[in-house]
């Protein structure tokens, strides 16, 4: 399980995750909805950040964004490393793996439950933005285009999209992802 130190996970989480990949041992990648909270105020819940829970939906979701939320990731370790492991991609290491994982076969589910919950704040707006963000997600999303994940239609579209919100200020930025990006 990965999870960062200002981050909290609900007393049950790993049993409940633990007890998915008994019930379901084909699993290979695992993770929850979240709720965000800010700053230090685990009462001032920002969004509920879930996403698709099948595997087949998160094929699919993952050809626009990360299909799994890093803060409350299980994964077998043993599938990671035949998935090639970590790989510096600044910025997008989790999400090329989730991508490597997923479309080699191997299975992943998203929980519906919340059982962490995310702090964030405007630091993290701050670090994805700016040109060296920009430009990192560009990298990503040409490994994408050419391993044929993603079509160059797709390609273009989400550059050109993600190019404005990601050099737009850091408080619209915030903006955009709690009005569009989250519940």
């Amino acid at each position: 399980a990965r999870l960062d130190t200002d981050d909290i996970s609900l007393p049950d989480r790993m049993e409940k995750q633990l007890e998915s990949f008994r019930l379901h041992p084909e699993i290979s990648l695992l993770s929850c909805a979240v709720k965000e909270f800010q700053n230090d105020n685990i009462d001032d819940i920002s969004a509920i950040k879930s996403l698709p829970l099948t595997h087949e939906e998160l094929l699919v979701y993952a050809r626009k964004r990360s299909p799994i939320n890093h803060p409350a990731v299980m994964f077998k370790k043993s599938d990671v490393i035949k998935a090639g492991s970590y790989m510096d991609l600044h910025g997008f290491e989790d999400y090329y793996l989730w991508l490597r994982m997923l479309s080699g076969g191997m299975k992943g589910y998203n929980l519906s439950e919340v059982l962490v919950y995310m702090r964030v704040g405007n630091g993290m707006y701050a670090r994805r933005g700016g040109v060296s963000y920009l430009k990192d997600m560009a990298e990503f999303r040409k490994i994408m285009l050419n391993s044929g994940y993603i079509n160059l239609l797709e390609f273009l579209a989400s550059v050109i999209v993600r190019r404005i919100v990601i050099l737009m200020p850091a408080n619209l930025r915030k903006t955009v992802y709690s009005v569009f990006l989250r519940k």
